[in-house]
Parts: structure tokens; sequence; C-alpha cells
């Protein structure tokens, strides 16, 4: 679970610096660098990109988890449809949010820039603010882990201040 959790993160890590070479070119890779990549038409290609690898890869773990059918795919995905529905407007809830929240991370990247873009998506910091205040991840800690987790606020909060900071600088 630790190394699929991990990769997980590799991936998203990715995911932007990718984007920004897409749009942005600082390596000369595109023929034609007078004619750059939007941020619209880049945000297009990823969200459709990403849509048509999210259903090959959930009709694959769908198919892994019901290997008891064989009648096809066809059947897993009428079955899955048939297995009760707990809590899939969450599921929907979070799949928009999700996409709400990647359009305005690529509009702030056209804007602002892209390392601007990454710093305020924050998943590290917003993912353990979750977890401490919602669901209680950190009750009973060590001192130490405390500490830690105060640090980690502390630097990522100094980070967003001095590049905004710079941002003024430079204006």
């Amino acid at each position: 679970g630790l190394a699929t959790g991990a990769m997980g993160g590799v991936c998203f890590g990715g995911f932007a610096p990718a984007l920004n070479v897409a749009v942005n070119d600082p390596f000369g890779f595109t023929r034609d660098p007078s004619r750059p990549l939007s941020v619209g038409s880049a945000n297009m290609i990823f969200a459709s990109a990403f849509a048509v690898s999210a259903v090959f890869l959930q009709l694959g773990k769908l198919r892994e988890r019901k290997r008891h059918l064989s009648a096809g795919w066809g059947a897993i995905v009428a079955d899955y449809g048939r297995d009760g529905g707990r809590a899939r407007h969450y599921a929907v809830g979070a799949g928009a949010i999700c996409s709400v929240g990647n359009f305005l991370q690529f509009d702030g990247g056209k804007r602002a820039g892209f390392a601007v873009a990454d710093l305020v998506q924050a998943f590290p910091v917003v993912g353990t603010v979750w977890g401490v205040v919602l669901f209680g991840d950190y009750k009973g800690a060590s001192r130490r882990v405390a500490l830690l987790l105060a640090n980690v606020y502390f630097f990522y909060l100094l980070a967003a201040v001095l590049i905004g900071l710079s941002a003024q600088a430079s204006d």
C-alpha cells in the first residue's frame, strides 16, 4: 500500500511540471516556437487524457474485483451498477471538486505562473489539516510528531509568504 501511495504522489508531483513544459516549452521541444500550446488547450488535452485513462484503469480494477463474472465487460459494468451505490454521491462530489480545482489551478497557472499555482494547491498541508481537524488523525500523537507537523505548517506558510513577497518585489 505504501509503495502504491508513493507512486501516486510521484505522479501527482510530476504532472504539473510536465504541463508547465507543455505550455511554456522552456527546452524548445516544439517545432514551431511561435505557436505555443495555450493553457486552455493544455487543460482540455489533460482532462481528456485523464478521463480516458481513468475509465480504462477503473474498468480493469472492476474486472479484477469481479473475476467470477465471465460474461464480459457489459456484465461487469451492470453488476457494478447494482451493487447498492453506497456513498456514490460523495464520490461524485469529490470528482466535481477535483475538476473545479484542476480548472482553477490551470487558470491560476496562466495568470500567476505554474510555480505559484502549484504552491497554492498545497496537497500535504490541506490533507493534514483535513486529517487533524475532521478525522482526528494525529490524536494521541507524541510531542515529536506534533512538532514535526507544526514545522510542516510553518515552513509551508513561510514559503508562501516569500513567494508572495518576491512577486511584489518584481512588480
